[in-house]
């Protein structure tokens, strides 16, 4: 399982690396130009979406057919492009925690009134972005890439949309987020269900996949 995760990890520094400057390049515009949240949760999205790229380069390089002959189960594969999610995903949380964090002690953005609150109510939203992706895995362990990621490109079309609405019902090009906290904790147990889930479907569908 570990030889899995270095593996994936590996991967994901070689091929993902764009969306880490994506998501430090957005902290950078929140900390110290005044942005709304709403721009890092752009950067997080795209972090989330590291396992799914990770999943195409296997199988561009059929690692899924030299994996089965490997001392590793597929319950392992799957579960070490989920545990990979979610490392990413902590990992966006923190930029952003530290992105909040600064933006508050900003002398040149304290006229705005900007607190510490707000920035954690904007992390709410990674738990999403993570069940984003999850949405998109089963399909891929199941279908393939080539075939599963359609399902990607609908949930994307789904995401725009939303943001749009979003942004046309609040008149902001960049609205800002400010989500209750019992709010924030319904959206992290759906969230948790989801990812959850897709787990279990994940590897129900991958264990009966030929090749």
């Amino acid at each position: 399982m570990k030889g899995l995760l270095l593996k994936d990890f590996y991967v994901a520094a070689g091929t993902c690396w764009p969306y880490l400057l994506v998501l430090i390049f957005f902290g950078a515009i929140v900390a110290f130009g005044g942005a709304s949240p709403f721009i890092i949760l752009v950067g997080a999205y795209l972090m989330s979406m590291a396992s799914m790229n990770v999943l195409a380069t296997d199988e561009r390089a059929k690692w899924h057919i030299f994996a089965d002959t490997l001392p590793v189960t597929r319950v392992q594969v799957v579960a070490a492009k989920y545990i990979l999610t979610l490392i990413l995903a902590a990992f966006s949380a923190a930029v952003l925690a530290l992105s909040g964090f600064i933006r508050t002690v900003n002398p040149a953005l304290a006229g705005e009134g900007y607190t510490f609150a707000e920035a954690l109510s904007a992390l709410s939203v990674l738990p999403l972005t993570a069940s984003f992706a999850s949405l998109c895995m089963p399909f891929i362990f199941r279908l393939g890439f080539e075939k599963g990621r359609i399902a990607f490109v609908v949930l994307c079309v789904m995401a725009g949309m939303g943001c749009g609405i979003i942004s046309s019902l609040s008149g902001d090009d960049f609205p800002a987020i400010n989500i209750p906290a019992n709010i924030t904790l319904i959206i992290l147990a759906v969230s948790a269900a989801v990812f959850a889930a897709s787990w279990a479907a994940s590897t129900a569908l991958y264990k009966t996949r030929e090749f």
